[in-house]
């Protein structure tokens, strides 16, 4: 019997908002060059939602490089 192998990383804000709500993460990172979109569920709202559930859970957010770099590192 093969065992699907567990995923070692997450890419995605739905993805890793899922999976923060369901206590399933260890580190969050997060490139530090995304642009700011306002307004009712924005790209705002929900990184600061996933900040606030990281610091209820205790879980390290990093903000750690640029997209493009953030991006090529994480290239499978």
């Amino acid at each position: 019997m093969n065992a699907a192998p567990k995923k070692r990383y997450l890419i995605g804000l739905k993805e890793v908002s899922k999976n923060l709500n369901a206590s399933k993460v260890n580190m969050v990172i997060i490139a530090t060059n995304i642009e700011r979109v306002e307004g009712e569920h924005g790209l705002d709202e929900q990184l600061l939602s996933i900040r606030d559930e990281c610091k209820r859970q205790g879980v390290p957010l990093i903000y750690a490089m640029p997209r493009s770099q953030l991006g090529f590192v994480t290239k499978y």
